[in-house]
């Protein structure tokens, strides 16, 4: 009888009556109240009237009860994203941490867990402190605020100087050999940041003089190792471990365990293919140093229907982009390609953290591709032909595998959005009193601890490129790219025989460019290369990170207008 009850209140709330299926809801409740699935229709009714606290009372409730976690776990995901929720609700804590441990719900939990720490320690989180304090230390001991540590990119100045007032203090405790216990889960969690950060956080002198007493101590314990961990460029912090792999043992150190074992696997990985061209294997080479983008967790998009069958991701780097596709596609057979091995191995073990198996990787330049013998129905190549030594041989030769019918997704550097990076070239040569080819690691972390307020307060200091040494690198430092204007990029195009679909921009939440589009409102059609480029010169910004379109063939677009006397538009 419970089930036609439900049933009976699923009708109602297919139809919209959500007071009237609430009230069928309570009633199956009395007749057997641990049934999960009347909760999490509770949770959902009340969420359409955005009762936001009987939402999340009742979904907690169907955690509680049920067996379908990880369906009600994206319910409270779901819920709490549309109540914009500004309390902070202990009761929510352990869901959301279980959540983390699901790859596919990891992304969306980190700013929600965020907010609620800020609520939940609003005087270590509301106002810049300028030494160590108590209030921090409490941060340090909630095992909330290690979890955001370690399991994502800091990038935010804010939190940056707490970590570094909390490593500062910390340091000058080891040295002086002191009990460290109080924070060895804190250390454990910022190791595994500052090897995600390629240990970016500048060491000075005296932090130098602490290390060395450290070091000159005696036996290495877990918690001198952990504090070394977050000190030691990435290359010795990885080294270090290896030859004291049997300090960290036991359950409290299994995340940085897992994570030194990662990059060792990636680091290790020196199959570099068959490259020959001269800049593809400059390239090839910075990125085996540098590889980029480094993450651990990716926004999932469900899965979406497609035509596309075959699907080249032409330069997929570490996989951040490609693993999100592979999931939304999960249909598609993709072929990934990169010239860096170290970040196909990065992209790989990604791959198997979210149990993806339609992809196939292969080290291989985009001039070879042809020697796949393969063709596609949709390419994807960001942020890669402006690395090439001439750009339009690399989108030739993904023309000449992209079926007649295709498409292709690009990202190429905008060369206005990108003009105040040689000003802060120029400023890291000056402030390191060298040129561009003595630029060291060391000197970059050295420039970049002395920003100011105002660097810090411009958009392009607060990149996520600014927030690891390896992003850095490739923002500022990379040794071969080029940037274009949109009226150049239309002749790339027409020389390439390729003509453009539509602009997919990145910062379209952004109140000023939002203006900027309402200010110049027109339809699709009339969106082309022209109309963008005049909403970049009234915003510079417009496109920061870089151009993202979609294009087709020409000979395709002009045989789509012949049959049906109007022009294609996607």
């Amino acid at each position: 009888m419970t089930k036609e009850y439900l049933k009976g209140c699923n009708q109602l709330i297919e139809q919209g009556k959500y007071e009237e299926a609430i009230v069928g809801l309570k009633f199956v409740l009395q007749l057997n109240p641990t049934l999960s699935a009347a909760y999490n229709n509770l949770a959902m009714c009340h969420s359409k009237l955005k009762n936001w606290t009987q939402a999340i009372t009742h979904i907690l409730n169907a955690l509680g009860h049920g067996n379908n976690q990880y369906h009600d776990l994206e319910e409270l995901l779901n819920i709490i994203e549309k109540s914009q929720l500004q309390s902070y609700i202990p009761l929510l804590e352990k869901p959301l941490k279980l959540a983390m441990t699901q790859p596919k719900l990891e992304f969306r939990v980190i700013p929600i867990l965020w907010r609620q720490l800020i609520l939940k320690h609003p005087k270590a989180l509301a106002s810049q402190s300028n030494s160590f304090n108590n209030e921090i230390l409490l941060l340090l001991q909630d095992n909330t605020f290690c979890l955001l540590i370690e399991r994502g990119l800091i990038t935010d100045y804010f939190t940056e100087n707490i970590i570094l007032l909390s490593r500062q203090e910390i340091l000058k405790q080891a040295a002086a050999e002191n009990d460290l216990q109080i924070y060895l889960p804190f250390l454990t969690s910022l190791a595994c940041q500052t090897l995600l950060n390629d240990g970016l956080y500048f060491t000075s002198e005296q932090d130098h003089v602490y290390l060395a007493e450290i070091k000159s101590s005696g036996q290495i314990t877990s918690g001198s190792l952990l504090v070394l961990l977050c000190f030691l460029p990435f290359e010795q912090a990885i080294s270090l471990w290896k030859k004291n792999h049997t300090v960290l043992t036991g359950s409290k150190f299994k995340n940085i365990v897992l994570d030194l074992k990662f990059y060792t696997q990636v680091c290790e990985s020196k199959n570099i293919g068959d490259i020959n061209q001269a800049t593809s294997k400059i390239v090839q080479s910075f990125y085996m140093e540098n590889p980029y983008p480094k993450w651990k967790s990716v926004k999932i998009h469900k899965n979406l229907k497609t035509s596309h069958k075959t699907i080249l991701f032409a330069g997929c780097g570490t996989g951040q982009q490609l693993i999100d596709f592979a999931i939304s596609h999960i249909q598609s057979k993709i072929i990934a390609i990169d010239l860096s091995p170290t970040s196909i191995a990065y992209a790989k073990l990604m791959a198997q953290k979210y149990d993806i198996t339609n992809i196939t990787f292969q080290v291989i330049d985009i001039l070879d591709i042809g020697q796949l013998e393969l063709v596609f129905e949709y390419i994807i190549c960001t942020g890669v032909l402006h690395h090439m030594a001439c750009p339009a041989d690399g989108l030739a030769a993904l023309n000449s595998v992209l079926s007649e019918n295709g498409h292709m997704f690009l990202g190429l550097y905008s060369k206005e959005a990108r003009k105040p990076l040689k000003s802060i070239r120029n400023d890291i040569m000056s402030f390191l009193n060298t040129d561009e080819s003595g630029i060291t690691r060391d000197g970059v972390k050295h420039w970049r601890s002395q920003l100011t307020a105002e660097n810090k307060a411009n958009n392009w200091y607060r990149v996520s490129d600014f927030f690891y040494l390896n992003g850095l690198y490739d923002l500022l430092i990379h040794p071969q790219q080029i940037e274009y204007s949109l009226i150049e990029i239309k002749q790339l195009l027409n020389n390439c025989g390729l003509t453009f679909d539509y602009m997919s921009p990145t910062i379209k939440n952004r109140d000023e460019f939002k203006a900027i589009l309402t200010k110049n409102s027109t339809t699709k059609d009339k969106q082309t290369l022209e109309y963008w480029h005049d909403i970049e010169r009234q915003y510079p910004e417009a496109f920061i990170y870089m151009f993202q379109f979609t294009v087709s063939k020409t000979n395709n677009i002009a045989k789509i207008q012949t049959n049906n006397g109007s022009s294609f538009s996607k």
